[in-house]
């Protein structure tokens, strides 16, 4: 019987492209043993006005018992039996780096992310953000499950875009074209060998390790993620 995996991104970019790499890396055998699910929260879970440390999974609970029950799409009951993990996906955003290196600058609208620094126009706003960000992730590392359901949370480098394209500082528009090429021209795992399993950008070791590296200097705005980690050891069992 195949098995659900509920995945909770930030838009439907990544949907679109963790969709396409499940199917690209996993094939045949994706098909066969797993259906994918996405709860697209538009938007940083972690930073929402009410998340928080003390929070946090409590609303990840509410929202897997939601899609669990029957009350948001497809609109079926599940058993928790049937899903075989939630996995969170989320942008590092440059949210382990140092105060110091959040820079104010009145030429930016968005925050503007670069090797060293964060360009933006209330460096107090992003230092907040950050901080937030950080207790919640250190929250979620040491979470095991949620709903009694095996969970896990990844990085997709300082954005997806960042991961797949090299790019941190896209457009909407220019977000919405590279997931449709992505998703019209990723057509084998070679495809893949310059963004998820590049050796410069691939974590190794475990989740736990690539975790402990990407909250060291600036590696939370670098091109790094344990994307990789999580599709070998789906495709591994």
């Amino acid at each position: 019987m195949k098995k659900y995996l509920y995945f909770i991104v930030e838009g439907n970019h990544d949907k679109t492209e963790i969709s396409t790499m499940l199917r690209v890396v996993g094939g045949k055998e994706f098909l066969n043993r797993y259906v994918d699910y996405y709860y697209v929260h538009n938007g940083d879970i972690t930073i929402d006005p009410d998340s928080s440390k003390n929070t946090i999974i409590k609303k990840l609970n509410e929202l897997v018992i939601s899609w669990r029950e029957g009350r948001t799409e497809p609109f079926t009951r599940i058993a928790t039996t049937d899903v075989a993990k939630i996995i969170q996906v989320i942008d590092t955003d440059g949210a382990y780096i140092s105060e110091s290196s959040i820079i104010q600058s009145d030429d930016v609208g968005e925050p503007q992310y670069y090797d060293q620094s964060i360009h933006c126009y209330k460096p107090g706003t992003v230092i907040n953000r950050n901080r937030k960000k950080r207790s919640v992730i250190n929250r979620l590392l040491v979470t095991r499950q949620i709903d009694n359901i095996p969970y896990e949370i990844c990085f997709a480098s300082c954005n997806m875009d960042h991961l797949l394209f090299d790019h941190r500082n896209l457009s909407k528009a220019e977000k919405s074209n590279h997931a449709r090429d992505f998703r019209m021209n990723c057509r084998c795992k070679e495809d893949l060998l310059d963004s998820i399993y590049l050796e410069s950008v691939r974590a190794s070791g475990t989740i736990s390790d690539s975790w402990d590296m990407i909250q060291k200097d600036y590696n939370s705005l670098a091109r790094h993620t344990n994307l990789n980690l999580l599709l070998e050891e789906l495709f591994r069992k």
